[in-house]
């Protein structure tokens, strides 16, 4: 995969691996920025790909904190429709026909989100527990989708992540009080802590390390997150 320089603004990143009939492979990465909408280019033109490409896996990495990401799923599924449009397989007999796509969402943090820090704390307990973690994440979004409200603080989110912990015995009583206060630092505090090696790196994907084996289908991940893919 192509190397992307990561940035607060990107709520989801998609990969495109497009697999043509003859077994040759065509892989893009792209941000999916949330001020200029460039979701036509999903539909990329590859002039080897495009005419015969059998099937297309879409890798799509969502940053649960980030309060765009619900938006700018609504819109990349519209991307997503655009594409199986345009994407198409070509046996030898000449008939056209639609190509297979596949998709599958990972999560991760960026440190530059707010919330980024306790956000990285469920991470941590997901790794040892992700049985649970579409409905537990679904849960923590659907609290962060709150921000705006005076009644919003992140203390209640990080007390459902150390309460979540201590019912699973990974946290003692102990430390889990002890997040709490430790999870509302500030932007600024996170990114000290991440330069100097406190906090893991919030570029790593966290679909590639084992934190969810089994990512969620696309159809799955907007049953979860309660987004219509028609509106």
């Amino acid at each position: 995969m192509a190397a992307v320089r990561m940035a607060s603004r990107w709520a989801v990143l998609v990969a495109v691996l497009a697999v043509s009939s003859h077994g040759a492979s065509y892989c893009d990465t792209y941000p999916m920025s949330l001020d200029d909408h460039g979701y036509q280019l999903l539909a990329w033109q590859n002039p080897e790909a495009t005419g015969s490409v059998g099937n297309l896996t879409v890798q799509v990495w969502l940053d649960p904190m980030c309060p765009d990401a619900a938006n700018e799923f609504k819109q990349l599924s519209r991307a997503i429709d655009y594409l199986k449009t345009v994407t198409t397989l070509k046996p030898v007999s000449g008939q056209t026909m639609p190509a297979m796509i596949n998709f599958h969402v990972h999560f991760f943090t960026l440190g530059f989100h707010v919330g980024s820090y306790p956000m990285l704390q469920a991470f941590t307990c997901f790794r040892q527990y992700g049985t649970d973690l579409p409905e537990f994440t679904k849960q923590l979004y659907q609290d962060y989708s709150q921000f705006n409200n005076k009644s919003f603080s992140f203390n209640t989110i990080v007390d459902k992540i150390s309460t979540w912990s201590v019912s699973h015995n990974f946290l003692s009583s102990t430390t889990a009080a002890a997040c709490i206060p430790n999870g509302v630092n500030t932007r600024n505090e996170y990114k000290r802590g991440l330069n100097s090696g406190v906090y893991n790196s919030p570029t790593a994907f966290i679909g590639s390390d084992g934190v969810y084996t089994n990512p969620l289908t696309w159809q799955q991940w907007l049953e979860y997150m309660g987004i219509d893919p028609e509106v």
